[in-house]
């Protein structure tokens, strides 16, 4: 336990070292957002990030986006404290169209860029650089095994032996069905297809 705070001369908290330690107390009037920053860089410092190696569109455009996301978000905050005002809310539409609009054109133009890098690699016949840019976009192929119905629906297959026989079941049954053409049929095809070839009908 940390050191005692008196909140408006009545009750005394206890604060936490690592609260204090960023210069702020546990009275009720402490900043949300000040306390927001602690936990935020708390997790920053002692956690891992959850860093993808592939590259998504918005990576590029991190800072921008926060921004249109910033501008909608107080556009939001102001509608909601007076939601009869029809200006706030032609200014909520407004910001929300305009970040719709600059997300699907971000997202097109660095598509077409990927494109036109996946083609030259193409071109020049480097396929070890399509194959990078291809994982580079995707990401690396997944692993581990995928869960799998039985074949009564009844049971969750979970173990990959289990799950390969089950697959072995399925195709053997898809590709092993009874025929739907009446044999009587396709004999007698066969036989005026032999007829045909001796030149005996007529």
């Amino acid at each position: 336990m940390g050191d005692g705070v008196e909140c408006h001369g009545h009750q005394t908290y206890d604060t936490p070292k690592s609260v204090k330690s960023h210069g702020i107390s546990s009275c009720s009037n402490a900043k949300p957002t000040a306390f927001s920053d602690v936990v935020y860089n708390t997790a920053i410092a002692h956690l891992d990030q959850n860093n993808h190696k592939h590259q998504d569109w918005f990576d590029d455009n991190d800072e921008y986006i926060q921004q249109l996301l910033d501008e909608k978000h107080e556009a939001f905050r102001s509608l909601q404290q007076d939601t009869t005002s029809a200006s706030k809310k032609a200014a909520y539409n407004s910001i929300k169209r305009k970040m719709q609009t600059m997300l699907r054109e971000m997202q097109d133009s660095w598509a077409t860029i990927k494109a036109d890098e996946i083609q030259k690699c193409v071109d020049s016949n480097n396929f070890k650089c399509f194959y990078n840019a291809l994982k580079t976009i995707y990401g690396p192929p997944a692993t581990g095994t995928s869960p799998l119905v039985s074949a009564i629906r009844s049971t969750l297959l979970t173990d990959k032996n289990a799950i390969l026989k089950r697959w072995a079941e399925h195709f053997i049954n898809v590709l092993n069905r009874p025929s739907s053409i009446n044999a009587d049929v396709t004999n007698h095809h066969q036989h005026l297809t032999g007829r045909t070839s001796k030149g005996i009908i007529g």
